[in-house]
């Protein structure tokens, strides 16, 4: 997978200002909600879920295969039988509904213009691809890193 000048871009819609040695600094995790991982790659959301559980987040970690999986849960949470996310990590490059699209269809919707946070969590260093993950309201841009350790140091930097 490629790299980017700066690997850590949580906040790229906020300009926070990370940097590689502190990043997402300013963001934390919003409430006691599950955290969500969208990814239709199963091994990804294998080494997501490894170094998640070695971190300090208290969260309860939910992994979906697809965007739809993701909608159908939000719509329990409408629906009061499901709790908001803390945090949605979201591939971008999936197929059906792609992260973008997925992004799309739940900022559409009036309980989730702005909750919960979302960044995408993708292999794309596109610029276009931040662009639009900017313009869709994604609160970060994190590009999966080739060192697992990586995630670790990331989960980490969300606590509280």
């Amino acid at each position: 997978m490629g790299r980017i000048a700066s690997k850590w871009d949580l906040g790229y819609t906020l300009g926070m200002g990370e940097t590689a040695s502190n990043p997402g600094s300013h963001y934390t995790l919003n409430g006691i909600g599950p955290v969500i991982v969208v990814d239709d790659v199963g091994s990804d959301l294998k080494i997501f879920e490894v170094f998640y559980k070695k971190s300090k987040i208290k969260n309860p970690l939910l992994n979906f295969l697809s965007g739809t999986d993701l909608l159908d849960y939000l719509d329990k949470v409408e629906s009061g039988n499901a709790e908001m996310p803390a945090l949605v990590f979201l591939d971008i490059n999936m197929p059906k509904l792609n992260g973008h699209e997925t992004l799309a269809k739940m900022r559409g919707r009036k309980s989730f213009e702005s909750l919960p946070a979302v960044v995408m969590l993708t292999s794309s260093t596109r610029e276009e691809d931040r662009k639009k993950a900017s313009e869709a309201g994604a609160m970060g841009y994190f590009v999966k890193p080739l060192d697992g350790s990586e995630y670790l140091q990331l989960f980490n930097t969300l606590i509280p």
